[in-house]
């Protein structure tokens, strides 16, 4: 290679580098402590909140988290925990990876199909993962959302974060939902009810994510 190739190689790298350092610079003026999940996520198609923790704040207001429980008529209950960043992408978060550390063995999963959402132009695509621990049995629902993109699992997430990072000076609000709850009794009937939940609240925290991102002077 002549030193006029790598010269030029070089000169793409740095240029590489230095877009990715002013996406992360810009970004990081994305303050997104004033996302209100309780003024958007009261109740959501028959599954009304009936806790919710005061949200969580890292140091630069650059991560928000909130832990909230769900109940229906049928009084299935669903833990959810909500995550939100337009800034750090280390934010986002397997919790199936926390509950492996609590002794949790992670089952198989699926991903499932559920209404279309109207600021992606596509169905909502959301994971289904079955956990157990001795005779207790859980099944964990995860979705990650922007006013972009959508993905199942953390990779994707990250993977397109890091995509917006790189094509936009202050890429969209990103925000996480998962989901837990006990299986133990009717595999079956719980499936149904974390699919619906999934399915109500998944358009409600896309056009969130829209919103917000648009209010944040994130890219929408």
């Amino acid at each position: 290679m002549t030193v006029k190739a790598w010269t030029i190689r070089v000169l793409a790298l740095a240029l590489v580098a230095g877009t990715v350092a002013v996406a992360h610079d810009a970004e990081r003026k994305v303050d997104v402590r004033s996302v209100a999940f309780d003024a958007h996520l009261g109740s959501a198609a028959g599954w009304t909140c009936t806790k919710a923790d005061k949200p969580e704040l890292d140091a630069g207001g650059a991560v928000i988290k909130q832990s909230r429980l769900y109940r229906n008529a049928k009084s299935q209950q669903i833990a959810a925990n909500l995550v939100a960043t337009a800034t750090r992408l280390g934010g986002l978060r397997d919790y199936s990876v926390a509950l492996e550390a609590q002794g949790w063995v992670r089952g198989n999963h699926e991903v499932v199909s559920g209404p279309e959402i109207a600021s992606l132009g596509r169905p909502m695509l959301f994971r289904l993962e079955r956990l157990h621990q001795g005779g207790k049995r859980q099944l964990a629902l995860a979705w990650f959302v922007s006013s972009r993109r959508q993905a199942h699992d953390l990779a994707g997430a990250e993977f397109g974060g890091w995509t917006d990072l790189i094509l936009a000076s202050r890429p969209p609000l990103w925000i996480e939902l998962y989901a837990t709850t006990d299986a133990a009794q009717d595999e079956a009937s719980t499936r149904t009810a974390l699919v619906d939940f999934a399915q109500a609240l998944g358009p409600m925290l896309a056009k969130l994510a829209q919103q917000e991102s648009g209010r944040l002077g994130a890219n929408a």
